[in-house]
């Protein structure tokens, strides 16, 4: 499964938001990243045939942006029109693109109560990216959840740690907000990291060892309770 994140964001390297994200990313995962600023830059318009091998070679496709009053910045826009231009022949895009899956990764500066139908903005944030969404259903696409995050700069180190394994989450699986599925996500990454070549203490080992053990047993729970009441998985 190859995840590609497409960056939407003019000045990419000033944004301490998105700086936190793809360092996250690429010391976590194996997610690839594209600067769309830098891919254009000194170019009137995008390499496109070089854009569509990229497009078609990934499987999770997450476009990753600011929302710069109530879309994204013009960079995305520009990407969207040049690559997926009608004037040429789509049938390979088409073909291509069929079943992949599309997500969004969107900043924004504000409390998430103010997208809500009686909240300052009084539209619901899915209003907003509803294009994306009608991007991926043409294409017969599977439109991942939106990652939001709202008013970064506030976060608390607490929160930081969580929007972290969160974002690597979704990068790596297409999910986040899943308790169910999050849960059994993070057991499986703190399992891989037991079975690689680390140099504990015997009393750290055996701490890992009850820490997996009581995650395990957690889980099993949980999904007991999904079983008995049918919830959704």
């Amino acid at each position: 499964m190859i995840t590609r994140v497409y960056l939407a964001h003019p000045q990419v390297e000033d944004s301490g938001s998105q700086q936190f994200l793809i360092q996250s990313g690429q010391a976590l995962t194996g997610t690839h990243y594209k600067y769309l600023m830098q891919e254009v830059d000194g170019q009137e318009s995008f390499d496109r045939e070089k854009e569509i091998e990229d497009l078609l070679a990934t499987d999770r496709i997450i476009f990753q942006f600011p929302l710069y009053w109530y879309q994204a910045p013009a960079i995305l826009k520009q990407w969207l029109d040049q690559v997926l231009d009608t004037d040429f022949n789509l049938d390979d895009l088409y073909q291509g693109l069929a079943g992949k899956e599309l997500g969004l990764v969107v900043n924004m500066g504000v409390k998430a109560q103010a997208f809500q139908p009686t909240g300052r903005e009084g539209r619901v944030i899915s209003d907003l990216l509803s294009p994306y969404e009608t991007l991926a259903r043409h294409f017969q696409m599977t439109y991942l959840e939106p990652f939001l995050i709202h008013q970064y700069d506030r976060l608390t180190d607490e929160e930081q740690y969580r929007l972290l394994a969160e974002y690597v989450c979704y990068l790596e699986t297409g999910f986040f907000s899943s308790f169910r599925q999050f849960q059994h996500y993070m057991i499986d990454k703190v399992q891989n990291l037991a079975q690689e070549d680390l140099t504990l203490e015997i009393t750290d080992q055996i701490f890992l060892d009850l820490m997996l053990e009581q995650m395990d047993q957690q889980a099993e729970e949980v999904d007991s309770l999904y079983e008995m009441n049918d919830w959704r998985r």
